[in-house]
């Protein structure tokens, strides 16, 4: 998990939003996965809700943004 994590949170650009499928996708690449499989998109959703409740990633679960990223919604 400490990986996937890691990943996702790389993978989410400094300024501006992504969508949670193309973040899941970035992030799967960089671990070297495929998100064809439902337990790869399980662990990175894990990985993104565990990001968000630690606060360093927002979501409305259609885009994903970095907390110091976008600060219209902060």
């Amino acid at each position: 998990m400490r990986r996937a994590r890691l990943a996702v949170f790389i993978s989410t650009p400094e300024q501006g939003r992504i969508s949670r499928p193309a973040l899941r996708e970035a992030a799967a690449q960089m671990l070297g996965v495929s998100t064809n499989r439902k337990a790869v998109r399980s662990l990175l959703n894990k990985a993104i809700y565990a990001e968000v409740q630690d606060k360093r990633l927002v979501t409305d679960w259609v885009e994903v943004w970095r907390k110091d990223g976008d600060s219209d919604d902060q």
